[in-house]
C-alpha cells in the first residue's frame, strides 16, 4: 500500500469536492447533508494532514 503525500491528499479532497458540485438537492435533508459534506471537505483542504481523518470519520457516521 502506497502512502499519500500531503499534496496527494489535497488533490483527492479537491476532486471529491468537484464531484459533489454546487447543485441543490430536491430533498431538504439530502441538501443539508451534501452541504455539510462540502463544508467538511473545504475545511480538510485547508489543512488536510490534520482534518482528513476527522472528515472521513464524520462522513461515515452520517
Amino acid at each position: 500500500m502506497a502512502k499519500l503525500t500531503k499534496e496527494d491528499v489535497s488533490e483527492r479532497l479537491e476532486a471529491a469536492l468537484a464531484i459533489l458540485g454546487d447543485e441543490i438537492c430536491e430533498d431538504g435533508q439530502s441538501n443539508q447533508k451534501i452541504n455539510w459534506a462540502r463544508s467538511l471537505l473545504r475545511r480538510a483542504i485547508q489543512d488536510p494532514v490534520v482534518q482528513v481523518n476527522k472528515v472521513a470519520n464524520d462522513i461515515v457516521v452520517r
